[in-house]
């Protein structure tokens, strides 16, 4: 099994496991860590959308290397945000897109 198999079948493997999580938000937080460390970057946020496609939530997850002296250690936060969210224009084009299209939106097409 080639070293990317090995990686897909941990992630099907970690994604099936999240679907065992009965609490809401208990699984996005896993959804959002298991992005963060598949797409290894120190922040992802989800936004939510009411039917109207108002922002009525968005979720942030991030984590931080610290290093005092000899020790490292990783630090964790989560904030969820339920008014005064602005949702960034490169998600308001994608969901133009998505909607007006029918397609799946690809970050950087043209």
């Amino acid at each position: 099994m080639s070293n990317k198999n090995v990686g897909t079948s941990s992630l099907l493997n970690r994604l099936a496991s999240l679907t065992t999580i009965r609490d809401i938000e208990l699984f996005e937080l896993s959804l959002l860590k298991t992005l963060a460390e598949l797409l290894k970057v120190n922040q992802i946020s989800m936004y939510k959308l009411n039917p109207d496609n108002k922002t009525c939530w968005l979720s942030t997850y991030s984590t931080r290397l610290i290093e005092d002296g000899s020790k490292r250690r990783f630090s964790e936060s989560q904030e969820i945000y339920t008014s005064e969210i602005i949702i960034p224009n490169e998600i308001r084009s994608a969901q133009l897109w998505i909607e007006t299209t029918k397609k799946p939106y690809i970050h950087g097409q043209s």
